[in-house]
């Protein structure tokens, strides 16, 4: 199954790609992992952030990189904020302490163009970072202040 659905990945239509992502998001195992790890590229921004999503609800510890890297890219306009608010929304829920420096660093950002994106980024980066580290204290964290 997942052979035929990595075909429908780079199918032209982007309502095509969208529902193989759905179609993949309900298979067990790595295969199905790592096609959501290769729509995470799709020049369809909304399709890479429903890959995004899909790979936080089933905690995939080796997407942790690939979220990292949309995390972490530079966007001065701010065109890429949804997909960097769902992969980091994605990685507090996969709880992976190798991204708690990032979030860390994401949360301490600043800029002078898009402010109110890079707060809302911040804040979330904030957010995620909590959950992570309630999770390694086994529960035993006050929520982080906004």
């Amino acid at each position: 199954a997942t052979e035929y659905l990595a075909k429908t990945l780079a199918h032209p239509d982007s309502r095509v790609r969208s529902e193989t992502i759905s179609a993949v998001a309900g298979i067990k195992g790595t295969r199905a992992t790592s096609l959501l790890m290769q729509a995470l590229q799709d020049p369809d921004l909304k399709i890479a952030c429903k890959a995004a999503k899909h790979l936080g609800a089933r905690k995939a510890e080796e997407s942790v990189p690939e979220l990292l890297k949309i995390a972490m890219r530079f966007d001065l306009w701010g065109k890429l904020h949804e997909l960097k608010m769902t992969a980091i929304e994605s990685l507090g829920r996969i709880g992976s302490p190798s991204a708690l420096p990032s979030l860390r660093k994401l949360a301490r950002r600043r800029s002078i163009l898009n402010t109110s994106k890079t707060r809302i980024l911040s804040q979330e980066a904030s957010r995620a970072a909590y959950f992570i580290e309630k999770t390694l204290s086994g529960g035993r964290k006050d929520a982080p202040s906004s």
